[in-house]
Formats: structure tokens, C-alpha cells, sequence
């Protein structure tokens, strides 16, 4: 499961509890070992957030539909660019973004712009699928509305 920190925390403020946060705090992060497993990774942490989101609407925040948002204007862009072509303003906007941070983190743009790719769509496919499955609130122990405040 991903993304149970974040709706943990949404459970616990909403039960009247503060949630620190600690800047000396330490955090490891291992990179995938190819695009195959980023994508893979995404996919997953969308698949949760839009069950968190499902589970907790007004946790929502608008830079978290970003990648969805994103994708879709991409497709929406490329298939009516085909009739109207003012409309591949939008894939181009996406393009010019995603090489504009890449060259802002002073990488191998073209890896950069791949993986940022790679995160976008797999996220936004992940994220837009689960909302189009049926709920599986109370399937799962994620989302428990009983906060142990020991």
C-alpha cells in the first residue's frame, strides 16, 4: 500500500491531534532500478491517492491533480490538434514544462524528461483508474475511522 502516512495524518488532525514536522529528520530514498519499476511505483502511489481522495474528498489538493490534469490535456491536445490546431498548444505547454524543469535540475535532460514523463502518466493513469473502479471503502484496513490516541 502507498499513502498511508498521508491519510494517518488526515484521520489524526481531524480527531484534534498536531502533526509535526521535524526538518533534522532523515529520509532514505531509493531510486528504481529502471523506468519499468518508476513507472510501476507511480501507478501505485496514484492507484492510493485516489482512494484516499475517495475516502477523504477534502483532503484534495489542486497540485495533486496536476499529473491527471496534465495527461489528459496531453491526449485531449494531440486528438483535437488533429482538426483544430490551436489545441497542441496544450501538449506543448506540457513538453515546454517538463524540459523546463529538467533543465532547471541541471541532469541529463533527456533522462530527467523521461522519468518526469514516466511519473506523470503512470500517477495519472493510476490515479484516474482506481476512481473508475468501483470503491473498495472498508475493503481494507486503510481509512479506519478509529484514531488510537495513546
Amino acid at each position: 500500500m502507498r499513502n498511508q502516512d498521508y491519510e494517518l495524518n488526515i484521520r489524526l488532525r481531524r480527531a484534534g491531534h498536531l502533526i509535526w514536522f521535524d526538518p533534522d529528520l532523515a529520509v532514505s530514498y531509493r531510486p528504481r532500478g529502471s523506468l519499468r519499476e518508476l513507472a510501476a511505483q507511480y501507478y501505485e502511489y496514484g492507484t492510493w491517492k485516489a482512494d484516499v481522495a475517495r475516502r477523504h474528498p477534502t483532503s484534495v489538493r489542486l497540485r495533486q491533480l496536476a499529473p491527471p490534469i496534465a495527461i489528459i490535456s496531453v491526449i485531449v491536445g494531440l486528438v483535437s490538434g488533429v482538426r483544430w490546431r490551436p489545441a497542441l498548444l496544450l501538449p506543448l505547454a506540457y513538453t515546454s514544462a517538463v524540459l523546463g524543469c529538467s533543465a532547471a535540475a541541471r541532469a541529463t535532460t533527456r533522462h530527467t524528461a523521461t522519468a518526469l514523463l514516466a511519473i506523470h502518466t503512470s500517477w495519472a493513469f493510476g490515479f484516474l483508474g482506481q476512481l473508475l473502479r468501483p470503491s473498495r471503502i472498508g475493503s481494507s484496513s486503510v481509512g479506519s475511522s478509529r484514531v488510537d490516541a495513546r
